[in-house]
């Protein structure tokens, strides 16, 4: 577990998730965190291409509203509207959707390093952090708002679609003041 001041050195490197690391804590202010009417999308300049938006309407339906153009550009496929276990691998089905429920219903954030894997072989290393966003209405699904970094070498505009995801090579969950999962 991590504060969200102890994950600022982990954006050295990360300017998308350092701006929204920023921006979210401008939004909420004093409270743990920002509703859906405090978000400001202007305050993110350039890195709103790094960010995606997941709707979390229940534990087994998690989905992509938003997907950011640095997300896509590294899976090379539209998710928009999609469960998040489109690009999962069989068996880590459970374990993905139990980690972003758990972002959604403590609600707390995380930090977490992971690797698309090619076709081909080659590996492209990205970084995410994950923070939630309150809604205002009681009837609308919780959010979780997701800055992507890609780390290291560049993909290349031909590279083949990335293969399925398997979890996160670190996860740290960040305790914004209500906790974090047990």
């Amino acid at each position: 577990m991590k504060t969200l001041d102890e994950c600022v050195a982990l954006f050295a490197d990360a300017p998308n998730c350092m701006a929204f690391h920023t921006a979210w804590q401008n939004w909420r202010g004093k409270e743990a965190a920002p509703t859906t009417a405090q978000v400001r999308p202007e305050d993110l300049g350039p890195a709103l291409r790094g960010i995606s938006v997941l709707g979390a309407n229940a534990p087994d339906n998690i989905t992509y509203r938003i997907i950011g153009a640095v997300h896509e550009n590294a899976i090379r496929v539209d998710l928009t509207g999609k469960k998040v276990t489109t690009m999962v691998p069989d068996g880590e089905e459970a374990p993905r959707l139990i980690r972003l429920w758990s972002i959604a219903a403590v609600p707390c954030g995380a930090v977490a390093d992971m690797i698309y894997v090619r076709p081909s072989g080659a590996e492209h290393r990205a970084r995410r952090l994950f923070l939630p966003v309150l809604s205002g209405v009681a009837d609308e699904p919780r959010r979780i708002y997701m800055a992507m970094d890609m780390m290291g070498k560049r993909i290349e505009p031909h590279s083949q679609d990335a293969s399925l995801t398997t979890l996160q090579q670190s996860f740290n969950y960040i305790d914004i003041g209500y906790g974090i999962p047990e």
